[in-house]
C-alpha cells in the first residue's frame, strides 16, 4: 500500500491550488499540500477558530455526528477534519452531488470505515477565476460511491479541476491538516 504523501497531485491542480491559496509553489504531492495547507489554517486560525470556520450555520450536504451532536460543514473535507479536531470518534453523512446517493463514514480512533466501502472523496477546486474558499473549492470536494460515480460528476464538471482519493487517504489528509495546524499553535 501507497503512503498516501507520496501521491502525486496532477499539475493542473497543484498550480491552481497555489494560486488560490497563495501557497509558496505547487504542491507535488498529496503530502506537500498537507505541509502547505496545514500553514494557511493555522494562520486563519489567528482570527477564529479552525473548526468554526469549517462549519457552516445552515443545513448542508455534508455531517458530522459527534457525541450526538449534528454539524453541517461546507464540504467533505471539513466534515473529516472535525474528529481530528476534537479528537473524537464520529459519523460523517454526506451525499454525493450528482445523483444524491449517501456515503457514511465512521471514524473511530483505530478504524475508518466507509459504506459503502467503494466511496471517495474528490479532492479539487475551479478550473477559473478567484473567491473565498467556499466558493472556488468546497463545490469541488465531494464524496461519491465509488470512482466511477467520481469519475462520472468530473467528466461532468468541466469547471473544476479535481483527483480522486480513497475514503482512508482523506481521513489522513484531514488528520494531518488538523495536526499540521497544532503544530503552528506551539
Amino acid at each position: 500500500m501507497t503512503d498516501y504523501r507520496s501521491k502525486p497531485v496532477p499539475s493542473e491542480l497543484g498550480t491552481r491550488l497555489a494560486e488560490l491559496h497563495n501557497l509558496d509553489d505547487p504542491p507535488a504531492t498529496l503530502g506537500h499540500l498537507a505541509d502547505q495547507l496545514g500553514g494557511l489554517l493555522t494562520r486563519l486560525a489567528s482570527t477564529d477558530t479552525v473548526e468554526s470556520l469549517l462549519c457552516c450555520g445552515s443545513t448542508s450536504r455534508h455531517q458530522t455526528v459527534i457525541e450526538g451532536q449534528i454539524i453541517h460543514t461546507h464540504c467533505v473535507l471539513d466534515s473529516l477534519m472535525l474528529p481530528a479536531i476534537r479528537n473524537r470518534p464520529a459519523i460523517i453523512h454526506s451525499t454525493s452531488p450528482r445523483d444524491e446517493q449517501p456515503i457514511h463514514v465512521t471514524i473511530d480512533r483505530d478504524t475508518v470505515t466507509a459504506d459503502p466501502p467503494t466511496a471517495v472523496m474528490s479532492l479539487g477546486v475551479a478550473r477559473y477565476g478567484n473567491g473565498s474558499i467556499y466558493d472556488t473549492a468546497c463545490p469541488y470536494i465531494n464524496a461519491f460511491t465509488s470512482d466511477g460515480a467520481y469519475q462520472r460528476w468530473a467528466d461532468a464538471t468541466p469547471g473544476a479541476v479535481t483527483m480522486a482519493l480513497s475514503i482512508g487517504d482523506a481521513v489522513t489528509l484531514a488528520a494531518d491538516l488538523v495536526a499540521q495546524t497544532r503544530a503552528g499553535h506551539v
